[in-house]
């Protein structure tokens, strides 16, 4: 849990597939996981 390093390319490599969906999904888990 100590992946706090690459959690912008990601995203930032789902945004530009379109891939809003993923994307949202993937920030929600973030979110549950930092809270």
């Amino acid at each position: 849990m100590k992946q706090t390093s690459e959690p912008l390319p990601l995203l930032l490599e789902l945004t530009q597939r379109r891939n809003y969906t993923l994307s949202f999904l993937c920030v929600f888990t973030c979110v549950i996981i930092f809270e």
